[in-house]
């Protein structure tokens, strides 16, 4: 349990400001067999969530909600390829805004901005395309990367309205580095419904 309380974050700038006791019953399972936490080569991800907020406990807001996160990678030579799923429910409960599932960004929804999209329903798919086409001085870091990626997905507020027939696909390309300050990228991406961004991101796990 916990108490929460929740300002705009992610998403517009109209969004409510709320001051909730969220107290809830929470599990949660990684499993984790990726070579290295950035830039990974080989190996998988799997994580799942679960949260069951109630009054019981004395939260202000009852709700359920679960996610999970599945990545996969496989390389060959400087060649790596990435598989990634993300889904989530609120198993016919109403998220309040602040914990709702989002979708946008990197490792999202490539084009649109973070958050963009909002509901109490997720699903996204990503393929993504990494060539190590240099290497760095140990001093500096190790690779320097030609990144790709696409993404389709989606968020919905009812369970009716899940449907593979309004994903949104954003793609994206850009020049990445492994440095000792982190990792870091800079490219464009755009959406088929016409968004589009050019970014830089420094921390961002690809």
């Amino acid at each position: 349990g916990g108490t929460q309380s929740a300002e705009v974050g992610e998403g517009g700038a109209d969004l409510p400001e709320f001051d909730d006791t969220v107290s809830a019953a929470t599990a949660s399972i990684a499993i984790d067999r990726r070579d290295r936490a950035v830039f990974s080569r080989t190996g998988y991800l799997f994580r799942l969530e679960g949260l069951h907020a109630t009054e019981d406990l004395g939260s202000d807001v009852a709700y359920d909600k679960a996610a999970f996160r599945a990545t996969t990678l496989h390389s060959f030579r400087d060649h790596t390829v990435v598989v990634g799923v993300d889904g989530g429910s609120s198993f016919g409960t109403e998220l309040p805004v602040y914990d709702q599932f989002v979708a946008g960004g990197l490792n999202s929804l490539m084009g649109l901005s973070r958050g963009q999209l909002r509901g109490n329903y997720i699903a996204l798919g990503h393929l993504g395309y990494r060539y190590r086409f240099s290497r760095m001085s140990p001093n500096l870091g190790d690779g320097i990367y030609l990144i790709t990626q696409v993404d389709a997905g989606n968020a919905w507020m009812e369970s009716d309205d899940v449907s593979t027939d309004d994903l949104d696909v954003g793609g994206g390309v850009a020049l990445g580095a492994d440095t000792v300050m982190g990792p870091f990228a800079a490219g464009v991406a755009k959406t088929t419904s016409g968004e589009d961004m050019i970014f830089t991101a420094l921390g961002t796990i690809f």
